[in-house]
């Protein structure tokens, strides 16, 4: 038989080793979640990075399509203007040539 004294030296020492042991890995998880932690964050930066990147190049195509809109109504202003200003010509153009056909007749 041993000791008490003995004894209690021995479980206090297992004890100090237990502690010891999951104070190691506590500290191992808390690396390993801070390594996670700053995957995710560099993740995150290139994902909001990236995200501004295609904003941009939608803004920048949505300008282009505007203007191409613009312009296509635009010219189909300019597109009536000419019909009527050609339609006006031909009606003048009839008349100039009703009014010489009644010269003649």
């Amino acid at each position: 038989m041993k000791c008490d004294c003995c004894c209690e030296q021995d479980d206090d020492a297992a004890a100090v080793r237990v502690v010891q042991v999951n104070r190691q890995m506590l500290i191992d998880k808390i690396v390993s979640l801070q390594k996670m932690l700053a995957h995710k964050s560099e993740k995150l930066d290139f994902l909001e990075a990236h995200i501004a990147h295609l904003v941009e190049d939608i803004d920048r195509k949505n300008r282009r399509v505007h203007l191409l809109l613009d312009f296509i109504a635009f010219s189909q202003i300019i597109y009536l203007y000419i019909y009527k200003v050609a339609a006006s010509v031909c009606m003048l153009a009839f008349r100039i040539s009703q009014k010489r056909a009644d010269r003649f007749s």
